[in-house]
């Protein structure tokens, strides 16, 4: 099956952008090789028990924040 999605090189126009939704975002599971890269100004004793589901608060509004940047990416021809 081919993908509807592809990219031949760097310099073309950009022809398609999927935004997605932050619904059921969750705080990855912490470990060692996680805290490097997601939380690299905290010590890790003090992060290793945040995994599990975000606040519903942050969720919505990246929610909204994700909606406004995809009615600024829309362009109709």
């Amino acid at each position: 099956m081919k993908s509807i999605v592809s990219s031949h090189n760097d310099w073309d126009p950009l022809e398609e952008c999927f935004v997605g939704i932050a619904t059921h975002a969750r705080f990855p599971t912490m470990d060692r090789s996680t805290h490097s890269f997601c939380f690299t100004t905290e010590k890790y004793d003090n992060i290793s028990g945040i995994e599990g589901l975000m606040d519903q608060r942050i969720i919505d509004e990246s929610n909204e924040d994700l909606d406004k940047l995809a009615k600024v990416l829309w362009i109709r021809e």
